[in-house]
Protein backbone atom coordinates (compact mmCIF):
# COMPACT_ATOMS: atom_id res chain seq x y z
CA UNK A 1 0.00 0.00 0.00
CA UNK A 2 1.45 3.38 -0.92
CA UNK A 3 1.82 6.26 1.20
CA UNK A 4 -0.71 8.07 -0.23
CA UNK A 5 -3.48 5.31 0.08
CA UNK A 6 -2.56 4.59 3.67
CA UNK A 7 -3.07 8.75 4.58
CA UNK A 8 -6.37 8.79 3.25
CA UNK A 9 -7.59 7.11 6.90
CA UNK A 10 -6.29 9.96 8.18
CA UNK A 11 -8.73 12.52 9.66
CA UNK A 12 -7.40 15.47 11.91
CA UNK A 13 -5.56 18.56 10.04
CA UNK A 14 -3.26 21.20 12.45
CA UNK A 15 0.13 22.99 11.08
CA UNK A 16 2.51 24.81 12.72
CA UNK A 17 1.69 28.11 11.30
CA UNK A 18 -1.89 27.86 12.58
CA UNK A 19 -3.59 31.29 13.04
CA UNK A 20 -1.91 32.83 10.08
CA UNK A 21 -4.53 35.17 7.34
CA UNK A 22 -5.08 34.00 4.22
CA UNK A 23 -3.05 36.02 2.57
CA UNK A 24 0.08 34.52 4.62
CA UNK A 25 -1.25 30.94 5.14
CA UNK A 26 -2.33 29.85 1.01
CA UNK A 27 0.11 28.43 -0.66
CA UNK A 28 0.25 28.02 -4.41
CA UNK A 29 1.32 24.27 -6.02
CA UNK A 30 4.29 24.60 -8.78
CA UNK A 31 4.92 21.50 -10.65
CA UNK A 32 5.61 18.81 -8.62
CA UNK A 33 5.04 20.26 -5.39
CA UNK A 34 3.49 17.81 -2.95
CA UNK A 35 5.28 14.64 -4.80
CA UNK A 36 7.11 12.25 -2.75
CA UNK A 37 10.66 10.26 -3.30
CA UNK A 38 11.51 6.93 -2.67
CA UNK A 39 11.59 6.37 1.08
CA UNK A 40 14.82 6.23 2.83
CA UNK A 41 16.15 2.54 3.93
CA UNK A 42 18.54 4.52 6.17
CA UNK A 43 16.78 7.68 7.85
CA UNK A 44 18.23 9.55 10.69
CA UNK A 45 18.40 8.26 14.23
CA UNK A 46 16.33 10.86 15.46
CA UNK A 47 12.61 11.50 17.17
CA UNK A 48 10.67 13.50 14.50
CA UNK A 49 8.73 14.95 17.36
CA UNK A 50 11.75 16.44 18.94
CA UNK A 51 12.72 18.27 15.31
CA UNK A 52 9.54 19.21 13.32
CA UNK A 53 9.25 22.64 12.46
CA UNK A 54 5.57 21.74 11.42
CA UNK A 55 3.42 19.03 12.18
CA UNK A 56 -0.06 18.09 9.87
CA UNK A 57 -2.13 15.26 11.99
CA UNK A 58 -5.35 13.92 10.96
CA UNK A 59 -6.15 11.04 13.35
CA UNK A 60 -3.72 8.32 13.83
CA UNK A 61 -1.79 9.85 10.96
CA UNK A 62 0.82 12.45 11.17
CA UNK A 63 3.54 14.48 8.79
CA UNK A 64 6.40 15.76 9.98
CA UNK A 65 8.82 18.29 8.34
CA UNK A 66 12.40 17.93 10.13
CA UNK A 67 15.09 19.56 9.66
CA UNK A 68 18.66 18.07 10.55
CA UNK A 69 21.88 18.31 9.81
CA UNK A 70 21.24 20.66 6.70
CA UNK A 71 18.45 18.40 5.32
CA UNK A 72 15.24 18.13 4.99
CA UNK A 73 12.64 15.35 5.76
CA UNK A 74 9.34 14.68 5.98
CA UNK A 75 8.32 11.73 8.51
CA UNK A 76 4.75 10.07 7.57
CA UNK A 77 3.77 8.44 10.50
CA UNK A 78 0.52 6.15 11.28
CA UNK A 79 0.25 3.88 14.01
CA UNK A 80 3.06 0.85 13.95
CA UNK A 81 5.23 2.55 11.53
CA UNK A 82 6.33 5.19 9.52
CA UNK A 83 8.04 6.30 6.01
CA UNK A 84 10.71 9.08 5.91
CA UNK A 85 11.48 11.22 2.60
CA UNK A 86 14.61 13.48 1.78
CA UNK A 87 13.42 16.78 0.60
CA UNK A 88 15.04 18.59 -1.62
CA UNK A 89 14.71 21.66 0.70
CA UNK A 90 12.18 23.51 3.41
CA UNK A 91 10.05 24.28 0.42
CA UNK A 92 9.37 21.21 -1.35
CA UNK A 93 8.72 20.05 2.55
CA UNK A 94 6.09 22.22 3.03
CA UNK A 95 4.26 21.37 -0.25
CA UNK A 96 3.80 17.66 0.40
CA UNK A 97 2.45 18.62 4.29
CA UNK A 98 0.31 20.99 2.19
CA UNK A 99 -0.87 18.58 -0.26
CA UNK A 100 -1.60 16.35 2.11
CA UNK A 101 -3.55 18.42 4.94
CA UNK A 102 -5.32 19.21 1.56
CA UNK A 103 -6.00 15.60 0.93
CA UNK A 104 -7.46 15.55 4.86
CA UNK A 105 -9.62 17.92 3.85
CA UNK A 106 -10.97 17.40 0.75
CA UNK A 107 -12.28 13.96 1.73
CA UNK A 108 -13.88 14.89 4.61
CA UNK A 109 -17.49 13.33 4.88
CA UNK A 110 -19.41 15.81 2.53
CA UNK A 111 -22.18 16.08 5.67
CA UNK A 112 -19.13 17.97 7.94
CA UNK A 113 -18.28 20.32 5.00
CA UNK A 114 -19.59 23.78 5.48
CA UNK A 115 -19.28 24.10 1.65
CA UNK A 116 -17.85 21.82 -1.18
CA UNK A 117 -17.50 21.59 -5.03
CA UNK A 118 -16.66 18.08 -6.77
CA UNK A 119 -16.01 18.26 -10.33
CA UNK A 120 -14.81 15.36 -11.61
CA UNK A 121 -12.37 15.31 -14.62
CA UNK A 122 -14.38 13.95 -18.04
CA UNK A 123 -13.29 12.64 -21.16
CA UNK A 124 -15.70 15.68 -22.55
CA UNK A 125 -14.02 18.28 -20.56
CA UNK A 126 -11.67 20.43 -21.78
CA UNK A 127 -10.33 20.76 -17.82
CA UNK A 128 -9.05 18.37 -15.57
CA UNK A 129 -12.00 19.24 -12.62
CA UNK A 130 -12.32 21.21 -10.10
CA UNK A 131 -12.84 20.40 -5.94
CA UNK A 132 -12.82 22.59 -3.15
CA UNK A 133 -14.11 22.09 0.32
CA UNK A 134 -14.79 24.40 3.58
CA UNK A 135 -14.42 22.51 7.09
CA UNK A 136 -15.06 24.23 10.26
CA UNK A 137 -13.06 21.86 12.51
CA UNK A 138 -14.08 22.06 16.14
CA UNK A 139 -10.98 21.20 17.78
CA UNK A 140 -8.67 23.16 15.84
CA UNK A 141 -10.98 26.42 16.48
CA UNK A 142 -10.75 27.64 12.84
CA UNK A 143 -12.22 27.01 9.59
CA UNK A 144 -10.12 25.79 6.52
CA UNK A 145 -10.33 26.08 2.77
CA UNK A 146 -8.36 23.14 0.48
CA UNK A 147 -8.91 23.46 -2.82
CA UNK A 148 -7.39 21.70 -6.09
CA UNK A 149 -8.21 23.57 -9.35
CA UNK A 150 -7.50 22.27 -12.51
CA UNK A 151 -8.98 25.02 -14.49
CA UNK A 152 -5.86 27.06 -13.76
CA UNK A 153 -3.50 24.38 -15.83
CA UNK A 154 -1.83 21.32 -15.73
CA UNK A 155 -0.79 20.25 -12.59
CA UNK A 156 -4.08 21.60 -11.00
CA UNK A 157 -3.01 24.25 -8.54
CA UNK A 158 -3.32 23.76 -4.88
CA UNK A 159 -4.83 26.22 -2.41
CA UNK A 160 -4.97 26.05 1.76
CA UNK A 161 -5.84 28.65 4.12
CA UNK A 162 -6.91 28.93 7.68
CA UNK A 163 -9.75 31.49 8.76
CA UNK A 164 -10.47 32.17 12.12
CA UNK A 165 -13.69 33.36 10.53
CA UNK A 166 -16.41 31.26 8.40
CA UNK A 167 -17.78 34.15 6.48
CA UNK A 168 -14.10 35.02 5.11
CA UNK A 169 -13.63 31.27 4.61
CA UNK A 170 -16.63 30.86 2.21
CA UNK A 171 -16.29 33.93 0.55
CA UNK A 172 -12.66 33.33 -0.24
CA UNK A 173 -14.79 29.63 -1.67
CA UNK A 174 -16.71 31.62 -3.87
CA UNK A 175 -14.19 33.85 -5.43
CA UNK A 176 -12.20 30.70 -6.42
CA UNK A 177 -15.19 29.06 -7.37
CA UNK A 178 -15.54 32.32 -9.74
CA UNK A 179 -12.71 32.38 -11.32
CA UNK A 180 -12.62 29.23 -11.98
CA UNK A 181 -16.07 29.88 -13.96
CA UNK A 182 -14.68 32.00 -15.93
CA UNK A 183 -11.87 30.48 -16.91
CA UNK A 184 -14.39 27.30 -17.54
CA UNK A 185 -16.43 30.01 -19.82
CA UNK A 186 -13.84 31.25 -21.95
CA UNK A 187 -12.78 27.65 -23.34
CA UNK A 188 -16.49 26.65 -23.64
CA UNK A 189 -17.08 24.45 -20.83
CA UNK A 190 -20.40 26.16 -19.90
CA UNK A 191 -21.76 23.39 -17.88
CA UNK A 192 -18.38 23.12 -15.67
CA UNK A 193 -18.86 27.50 -15.48
CA UNK A 194 -22.51 27.58 -14.55
CA UNK A 195 -22.05 24.36 -11.78
CA UNK A 196 -19.22 26.07 -10.16
CA UNK A 197 -20.96 30.10 -10.38
CA UNK A 198 -23.88 28.53 -9.10
CA UNK A 199 -21.82 27.19 -5.87
CA UNK A 200 -19.73 30.23 -5.37
CA UNK A 201 -23.38 32.11 -4.99
CA UNK A 202 -24.27 29.81 -2.63
CA UNK A 203 -21.25 30.58 -0.39
CA UNK A 204 -21.42 34.05 -0.83
CA UNK A 205 -24.92 33.89 0.50
CA UNK A 206 -24.33 31.76 3.10
CA UNK A 207 -21.79 33.97 3.91
CA UNK A 208 -23.41 37.38 4.23
CA UNK A 209 -26.03 35.50 7.25
CA UNK A 210 -25.30 36.80 10.59
CA UNK A 211 -24.99 33.57 12.44
CA UNK A 212 -23.02 30.18 10.77
CA UNK A 213 -24.48 27.70 13.60
CA UNK A 214 -26.59 26.02 11.35
CA UNK A 215 -23.45 24.65 9.40
CA UNK A 216 -21.47 21.51 10.48
CA UNK A 217 -18.10 21.15 12.21
CA UNK A 218 -16.20 18.11 11.70
CA UNK A 219 -13.63 16.28 14.60
CA UNK A 220 -10.93 13.83 13.55
CA UNK A 221 -11.82 10.00 14.42
CA UNK A 222 -10.80 9.22 17.48
CA UNK A 223 -11.63 12.62 19.22
CA UNK A 224 -12.50 12.79 23.05
CA UNK A 225 -14.25 14.67 24.48
CA UNK A 226 -14.29 15.63 28.79
CA UNK A 227 -17.35 14.05 28.76
CA UNK A 228 -17.02 10.66 26.61
CA UNK A 229 -17.63 7.65 28.87
CA UNK A 230 -14.30 5.88 28.98
CA UNK A 231 -13.45 2.27 29.77
CA UNK A 232 -10.16 1.58 31.78
CA UNK A 233 -9.19 -1.85 31.39
CA UNK A 234 -5.35 -2.17 32.76
CA UNK A 235 -3.24 -0.01 34.65
CA UNK A 236 0.74 -0.12 35.23
CA UNK A 237 3.31 1.72 36.81
CA UNK A 238 6.47 1.88 35.10
CA UNK A 239 9.19 4.39 36.31
CA UNK A 240 7.34 6.60 38.42
CA UNK A 241 4.66 6.95 35.16
CA UNK A 242 1.27 5.55 35.26
CA UNK A 243 -0.33 4.36 32.12
CA UNK A 244 -3.63 2.52 31.46
CA UNK A 245 -4.78 1.30 28.59
CA UNK A 246 -8.48 2.66 28.09
CA UNK A 247 -10.87 2.24 25.27
CA UNK A 248 -14.29 4.14 24.46
CA UNK A 249 -16.28 5.22 21.18
CA UNK A 250 -15.24 9.25 19.51
CA UNK A 251 -17.61 11.21 18.57
CA UNK A 252 -18.39 9.77 15.42
CA UNK A 253 -18.91 6.26 17.13
CA UNK A 254 -15.70 4.73 16.04
CA UNK A 255 -14.26 2.03 18.47
CA UNK A 256 -10.89 3.54 20.04
CA UNK A 257 -8.13 2.41 21.87
CA UNK A 258 -5.13 4.83 23.52
CA UNK A 259 -2.82 4.63 26.40
CA UNK A 260 -3.48 7.28 28.99
CA UNK A 261 0.08 8.31 30.73
CA UNK A 262 -0.12 10.41 34.02
CA UNK A 263 -4.08 11.40 33.15
CA UNK A 264 -2.95 12.96 29.86
CA UNK A 265 -5.18 11.66 26.80
CA UNK A 266 -2.90 8.93 24.85
CA UNK A 267 -3.06 8.93 20.68
CA UNK A 268 -5.84 7.05 19.51
CA UNK A 269 -5.92 4.06 16.78
CA UNK A 270 -9.70 4.06 15.88
CA UNK A 271 -11.51 1.28 13.61
CA UNK A 272 -8.54 -0.80 14.04
CA UNK A 273 -8.55 -3.47 11.48
CA UNK A 274 -7.65 -7.05 12.40
CA UNK A 275 -8.07 -10.63 11.21
CA UNK A 276 -6.85 -14.24 10.60
CA UNK A 277 -4.08 -13.27 8.91
CA UNK A 278 -2.96 -9.95 10.76
CA UNK A 279 -4.09 -10.64 14.21
CA UNK A 280 -2.90 -7.72 15.83
CA UNK A 281 -3.31 -4.17 14.91
CA UNK A 282 -1.34 -1.64 16.71
CA UNK A 283 0.97 1.45 17.29
CA UNK A 284 3.43 2.74 18.72
CA UNK A 285 4.97 5.30 21.10
CA UNK A 286 7.97 6.18 23.23
CA UNK A 287 9.15 9.49 24.27
CA UNK A 288 12.56 9.69 22.01
CA UNK A 289 13.14 6.82 19.47
CA UNK A 290 15.34 4.60 20.40
CA UNK A 291 15.55 5.11 24.07
CA UNK A 292 13.18 4.82 26.97
CA UNK A 293 9.93 3.20 27.46
CA UNK A 294 7.74 2.11 24.50
CA UNK A 295 4.25 1.60 24.33
CA UNK A 296 3.28 -0.72 21.97
CA UNK A 297 -0.96 -1.14 22.33
CA UNK A 298 -3.56 -1.54 20.29
CA UNK A 299 -6.19 -4.63 18.61
CA UNK A 300 -6.04 -8.08 19.45
CA UNK A 301 -7.99 -10.81 17.13
CA UNK A 302 -10.62 -12.69 18.82
CA UNK A 303 -8.74 -15.97 18.05
CA UNK A 304 -5.96 -14.63 19.73
CA UNK A 305 -5.30 -17.10 22.33
CA UNK A 306 -1.90 -15.33 23.96
CA UNK A 307 0.14 -12.07 23.62
CA UNK A 308 3.60 -11.65 25.11
CA UNK A 309 6.92 -9.98 24.43
CA UNK A 310 10.72 -11.80 23.17
CA UNK A 311 13.13 -9.99 25.12
CA UNK A 312 17.08 -9.65 23.91
CA UNK A 313 17.98 -11.87 26.38
CA UNK A 314 15.63 -14.40 24.82
CA UNK A 315 13.18 -13.93 27.96
CA UNK A 316 9.42 -14.23 27.30
CA UNK A 317 6.91 -11.83 29.51
CA UNK A 318 3.30 -12.19 28.96
CA UNK A 319 0.47 -9.54 28.51
CA UNK A 320 -3.06 -10.16 29.01
CA UNK A 321 -5.49 -9.13 26.41
CA UNK A 322 -8.79 -7.75 27.51
CA UNK A 323 -12.00 -7.89 26.48
CA UNK A 324 -14.49 -4.98 26.03
CA UNK A 325 -18.02 -6.20 26.28
CA UNK A 326 -19.18 -2.56 25.10
CA UNK A 327 -17.40 -2.61 21.73
CA UNK A 328 -16.92 -6.55 21.53
CA UNK A 329 -13.19 -6.08 20.57
CA UNK A 330 -9.75 -7.24 22.42
CA UNK A 331 -7.30 -5.04 23.72
CA UNK A 332 -4.08 -4.96 24.48
CA UNK A 333 -1.13 -2.73 25.98
CA UNK A 334 2.94 -4.12 25.96
CA UNK A 335 5.05 -1.70 28.05
CA UNK A 336 8.27 -2.25 27.77
CA UNK A 337 11.98 -0.63 27.47
CA UNK A 338 12.68 -0.23 24.14
CA UNK A 339 16.34 -1.07 24.36
CA UNK A 340 15.43 -4.50 25.76
CA UNK A 341 12.42 -6.13 23.62
CA UNK A 342 13.01 -7.53 20.48
CA UNK A 343 9.53 -8.59 19.24
CA UNK A 344 6.02 -9.16 20.20
CA UNK A 345 3.93 -11.71 19.11
CA UNK A 346 0.62 -12.96 19.60
CA UNK A 347 -0.61 -16.62 18.88
CA UNK A 348 -4.02 -18.05 17.96
CA UNK A 349 -4.68 -22.11 17.14
CA UNK A 350 -3.48 -21.68 13.58
CA UNK A 351 -1.16 -19.34 13.30
CA UNK A 352 1.54 -16.78 15.49
CA UNK A 353 1.88 -13.22 14.11
CA UNK A 354 4.85 -10.88 14.70
CA UNK A 355 4.74 -7.33 15.26
CA UNK A 356 9.04 -7.20 14.77
CA UNK A 357 8.09 -5.62 11.40
CA UNK A 358 7.01 -2.54 13.20
CA UNK A 359 10.53 -1.88 14.75
CA UNK A 360 12.85 -1.00 12.26
CA UNK A 361 12.07 2.21 11.92
CA UNK A 362 11.40 3.46 15.93
CA UNK A 363 13.17 0.35 17.47
CA UNK A 364 16.73 1.29 16.53
CA UNK A 365 18.80 -0.94 18.61
CA UNK A 366 16.18 -3.94 18.52
CA UNK A 367 17.52 -6.71 16.98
Amino acid sequence: MTSDRKAKKATRARMAAAGERYTTARRKAVPGAGALPAPMTDPPDIDPGEHAIRTVSWGAVSFHLVPYQGRYYVWHCWPGSAEVYQMGNAAAGHAVLDARQAFCLLTTPWDQRAAHIFLPPSPGSPRTGYEAAVVILAEDGGTWLACQDGTAGEPAALTLARFDDVSAALTAFADHASQAAARAERVGDLVMATVLSDHGAAARDEAARPSHHNLPATRPPGTRQPDTPVRTHATYVVDGRQYSLVSYRDTAGANCVAVDVNGNWGPPLSGVPVGERDLLGAGVTMTTRGEGIAVIYGRAHDSVTALYAVMKDRKRMDWPVHDDAESGERYFAVIADCEAVADIVATAAARKASLKRCFPIWFSKAS
